[in-house]
């Protein structure tokens, strides 16, 4: 695992805080926070936004291609952006691995934090990555790994990439 505080050049990253925190993006609700959730199991609901998948490029994709760039990434997966609203406690968001078929040797994982709250990412085997603003943290997808909820601010936004 690979943490990197100050990921993108300090206006690459206002630009993606100001577009991602703002009253512009399309953000979508989805009941669990991890797809393909038993009715048994217990998840949280979270908005996301996707910017890529399956060869698709969405909606504000221009605004995240700096990451892209950054992470000298050769082929994509997919791209999306979670929102969480704030709880009463940091709720774990559910455990899960990010392989998508066909998985590739070379794949990874990165998640870049877009706002500073008390929510946190765990990762098993690594620990607890705090949510801090332009911090990135990569990892093998078959590392599993859960979203924590904040308690101290609105929302917790993030982006998540899968990419070889």
């Amino acid at each position: 695992m690979k943490v990197i505080d100050n990921f993108l050049e300090r206006n690459q990253f206002q630009l993606l805080y100001a577009t991602m925190m703002g009253n512009n993006v399309p953000w979508y609700y989805n009941n669990d926070s991890l797809y393909g959730m038993s009715l048994n199991e217990k998840s949280i609901p979270q908005f996301i936004h996707r910017f890529y998948k399956e060869g698709v490029s969405y909606k504000l994709f221009d605004i995240i291609e700096p990451c892209i760039s950054k992470l000298k990434v050769k082929e994509l997966i997919k791209i999306k952006a979670n929102l969480l609203m704030k709880t009463l406690f940091n709720r774990n968001t559910g455990w899960h691995i990010d392989i998508d078929p066909p998985y590739k040797k070379e794949q990874k994982t990165a998640v870049l934090y877009i706002n500073d709250n008390n929510g946190y990412t765990r990762v098993k085997g690594y620990g607890k990555v705090k949510s801090v603003a332009n911090r990135m943290v990569i990892f093998d997808p078959h590392i599993q790994h859960a979203g924590y909820t904040c308690t101290d601010e609105k929302m917790r936004v993030v982006v998540n990439f899968n990419y070889v």
